[in-house]
């Protein structure tokens, strides 16, 4: 395969797998919610590390101490 066919058969596997990664954000963000109702597991735990992952601008942020 050359560079060209390689970058083609990448960017057709991406086209393929984007609903997939859209449904997962949509599970996961939904997990996300029940800690507005007090709910509280480690799969929301874990649900919160893969949305840091899949959308890390948006879930991949640190909180920072500062000294007063």
């Amino acid at each position: 395969m050359n560079a060209l066919e390689l970058e083609q058969y990448e960017l057709a596997i991406e086209e393929q797998a984007y609903p997939f990664e859209e449904k997962a954000i949509q599970i996961h963000e939904k997990n996300l919610e029940l800690l507005s109702l007090g709910i509280y597991s480690s799969w929301i735990d874990t649900s919160l590390e893969k949305l840091a992952k899949l959308i890390p601008a948006r879930y991949a942020k640190f909180e920072e101490a500062v000294a007063i």
